[in-house]
């Protein structure tokens, strides 16, 4: 038996609630106009965008976005600023980028970390595996050699492409309108936190690694299962958060499409891919200087919890107000916070609070796409805050670039269309600032300047000033910037800029001096990419030998700078000086035969060879090296003693 069904609303109510059809078509079509608004609101990407004329001056804007920031560099000397910093280790000395036919292959690609060294051979290695990175440098250097043009312009290109990419991941995955998505892209298109991921050669890695988590992101999303997979890895070797697309996909499988069969396989994939780097790279041990991170060093858990939350807050401040950029945030530019009672721990409150205040709203609301932005931006912003383990930078501006895609979703996702228009005002400031950063960088120099005067407690900026005004001659304010670099901790931990006070003390004469600055830098931390720890005792030997002749102490060091490295033709010549002040003329002559044999075309190490040979009687080896000397210059007179050679390194590539 069927029982009757009871229309929705009987004809007395309807009779009630209106006067006559007309009234009642008029109600009934205005309730379903306001169902169709709350469905549109509901489900925004199943509508077709609303095209308006803010929309379209957004893609205005987007172009303009896209081209006046970065591209302007064309006009000036940006694009020859040849290699900064990190750029020289790399780019322009690493042999998988810069090396001949014969010295490159795939096996040592494979072998070799971002920075060239040999991650299996039992030295000290950065343990960052990107082959995916360092395999567009490599095709940069064949199209256009050691020229850092075309290297730029591919950075340039790539933050484009991801910029552009913002918008189909803003409509179609996070479910923003079309205006949202453009006002997101024109956002990330000029946040002047960019700048030093775009004109730094080396945070090449982070632009790639956004762009193919971009693409992965949209892969997903149509379910191109392989596709998706793939692009998690080139991601990853990209730079390793790149892996973390494994987890924003179960975010999207959770937020929206609730594929439960696909996150659980997705999820094996993702620890079993991670697993599996790990393992290859023989885990991810990082060796990191105080200088870099002090807080890592810091003994007292408190002061290090209370620190690494005013980072959050100065990452936070970074992405809200960038007004102070900076390339390098080492030790003293963020003392450490020990205290609650520290003012700045209100600067990680305010973070904090924002962060869990914007969740809740967007929870409440049940904004997905807003929600899975979060979760973009924590999943990218976790690894590198030194929360799950201590990483090798304090603070670095380009370890926003991925995050800063979430940040600024979550913002253009959240906020009320009325607040769009205001919006632009935040554009325009952030394009001005943007434009002066980028004049910033135009040249190694001029960014060693402008950075190492404007933040004059970091230690880095300091030693990178002192060596910029080494290299020009100006001796007087490159020890007043190596003495504020190394007065920059407090226990006095790091040797580079004792060293290279040292050698300009040398090169004064002064080497009582020169032997209390360097002797101290051989007790103390070496940064291994900025230099080898050979050319240190090196120095040490030298100045205490002519301060007043300190032969066994000079004997000590330079044996050592051997030990370290025996392939060091300079040192084997300066051993070989110090054995003949010594009396031991047969090593002498050994120790400055084999620096001849190694550097076969160094006029000093053959002029020594004849001068002392012809001392000791050795008539036939002196008339060979007289020969060679004279080969290589012709009108070279050997001195009566041993020469030395002190040529220091001015730094640069």
């Amino acid at each position: 038996m069927v029982k009757s069904q009871k229309p929705p609303l009987s004809p007395a109510v309807l009779a009630s609630c209106t006067d006559d059809l007309e009234s009642f078509k008029k109600m009934l079509k205005e309730h379903s106009s306001s169902i169709r608004q709350h469905d549109t609101r509901r489900d925004i990407s199943n509508q077709p965008p609303k095209r308006d004329r803010f929309t379209a001056l957004l893609g205005v804007i987007l172009i303009v976005s896209l081209v006046v920031p970065y591209y302007q560099a064309l006009h000036f000397n940006s694009y020859q600023n040849g290699y900064h910093m990190d750029d020289v280790v790399g780019v322009y000395k690493n042999k998988d980028v810069t090396g001949s036919s014969d010295e490159w292959s795939w096996y040592n690609l494979a072998r070799h970390d971002y920075w060239g060294l040999d991650m299996f051979s039992g030295e000290w290695t950065h343990k960052s595996f990107r082959p995916v990175t360092t395999l567009t440098f490599r095709l940069n250097y064949l199209l256009s050699g050691l020229d850092t043009s075309m290297f730029h312009l591919t950075n340039i290109l790539l933050h484009s492409i991801a910029s552009i990419l913002v918008i189909p991941v803003g409509t179609s995955v996070m479910k923003m309108n079309l205006r949202e998505s453009t006002l997101c892209s024109i956002l990330f298109a000029v946040h002047p936190v960019h700048t030093e991921s775009i004109l730094y050669l080396v945070g090449r890695a982070d632009v790639l690694c956004l762009c193919l988590m971009l693409v992965g992101i949209l892969a997903w999303e149509r379910d191109w299962r392989l596709s998706a997979w793939l692009l998690a890895i080139l991601a990853g070797l990209s730079k390793e958060l790149g892996f973390m697309l494994f987890g924003v996909y179960v975010a999207q499988d959770l937020l929206l499409k609730h594929i439960r069969g696909r996150t659980i396989l997705n999820l094996a994939i993702g620890i079993g891919v991670m697993a599996l780097r790990h393992w290859y790279t023989e885990g991810s041990a990082l060796r990191m200087s105080p200088q870099d991170n002090p807080i890592a060093f810091e003994s007292d858990a408190t002061g290090r919890r209370l620190s690494f939350s005013l980072i959050h807050g100065e990452y936070m401040r970074l992405l809200v107000f960038p007004r102070f950029l900076c390339y390098d945030y080492s030790l003293d530019t963020l003392p450490l916070m020990c205290e609650f009672g520290d003012v700045r721990f209100l600067v990680a409150l305010t973070a904090y609070t924002t962060v869990a205040s914007t969740a809740s709203l967007a929870l409440a609301l049940n904004l997905r796409g807003v929600v899975l932005a979060g979760a973009f931006f924590l999943l990218s912003f976790v690894p590198m805050s030194n929360v799950l383990f201590p990483v090798g930078t304090v603070v670095g501006e380009r370890l926003l670039y991925i995050p800063s895609f979430g940040f600024l979703a979550v913002l253009c996702g959240i906020i009320p269309k009325k607040f769009h228009i205001a919006m632009l005002l935040v554009w325009g400031l952030m394009l001005v600032r943007t434009i002066k950063r980028v004049d910033d960088w135009k040249t190694a120099d001029h960014l060693t300047l402008v950075d190492g005067y404007a933040n004059l407690k970091s230690a880095k900026t300091q030693f990178n000033l002192g060596v910029r005004y080494f290299s020009t001659g100006d001796f007087d304010n490159a020890m007043a910037a190596f003495e504020r670099s190394w007065r920059s901790d407090p226990e006095e931990r790091d040797a580079i800029a004792f060293w290279r006070a040292g050698q300009i003390e040398i090169i004064r004469g002064n080497f009582a001096r020169a032997r209390e600055l360097l002797t101290g830098a051989t007790t103390k931390y070496g940064a291994k990419l900025m230099v080898k720890e050979e050319e240190v005792f090196h120095d040490a030997a030298v100045a205490c030998f002519h301060d007043n002749r300190r032969i066994e102490e000079a004997m000590y060091y330079m044996t050592a700078a051997l030990t370290l490295n025996r392939d060091f033709p300079k040192a084997l010549n300066n051993l070989g000086c110090i054995q003949w002040a010594a009396g031991d003329r047969e090593m002498a002559l050994n120790a400055v035969a084999e620096a001849a044999e190694s550097a076969v075309d160094n006029v000093i190490y053959w002029g020594n060879l004849w001068a002392l040979s012809e001392l000791a009687g050795y008539l036939d080896v002196a008339q060979v090296a007289k020969a060679r000397a004279l080969d290589i210059q012709a009108d070279f007179v050997p001195n009566s003693d041993c020469t030395w050679e002190f040529m220091p390194d001015k730094g640069g590539p």
